[in-house]
């Protein structure tokens, strides 16, 4: 959620340091200390937070706009800008497949990025599924409810075929586990070589 709010004062201080704009020096100064305000108090949650055997420290906004750097650069300033790709791609390293990306209230900018960004995702993460969703007043509650249920369908879909991969890698490893055992009971043999 800081993430959110910290965004603007984050690209500000981005574009000023590495743009080398002539902006006022208090601006220069706000922004700064802001950016810096917001990674104190991610320091100081983390330090507080990690006694919890649950806890898993977030990405701090450096580290997660590095990898969406060639999808949008970390100074470009328009709706969640950097911070969709940089979720998606952070996620999708660990394991996450299926993305929802909620676009609120006809904010153009939003709808923007958030379409915009996912054809280069998906060659990026070919096995992701992203869905870009406008959740506005005047859209249908049913083209919302059905995009939706594709979206929760093909996942129960992908992981009921994991699953079952998964059984049959398991049921073929202890059939051959079964030989190797009958072999050595029925010869006498505690070792086989190459079986």
């Amino acid at each position: 959620m800081t993430d959110v709010i910290r965004k603007t004062y984050f690209y500000q201080d981005s574009q000023i340091r590495e743009y080398h704009l002539n902006k006022p020096m208090d601006q220069k100064i706000w922004f700064r200390t802001a950016d810096m305000f917001f990674d104190l108090a991610h320091s100081l949650t983390d330090s507080i937070a990690k006694g919890h055997p649950l806890y898993k420290p977030a990405i701090r906004m450096d580290d997660l706009v590095k990898d969406s750097d060639p999808i949008i650069h970390h100074t470009f300033d328009a709706g969640e800008g950097v911070l969709i790709p940089g979720e998606i791609i952070h996620h999708a390293k660990h394991g996450c497949k299926y993305f929802l990306i909620l676009q609120p209230f006809g904010c153009l900018p939003n709808h923007v990025v958030g379409r915009g960004i996912s054809k280069k995702l998906k060659e990026m993460y070919p096995n992701a599924q992203i869905l870009p969703l406008d959740y506005d007043p005047d859209v249908s509650f049913a083209n919302i409810e059905n995009r939706l249920q594709m979206l929760v369908m093909n996942a129960k879909q992908e992981i009921l075929e994991e699953n079952e991969e998964r059984d049959r890698r398991r049921s073929h490893h202890y059939m051959e586990s079964d030989k190797k055992t009958y072999r050595r009971k029925k010869y006498g043999v505690e070792k086989t070589s190459g079986v």
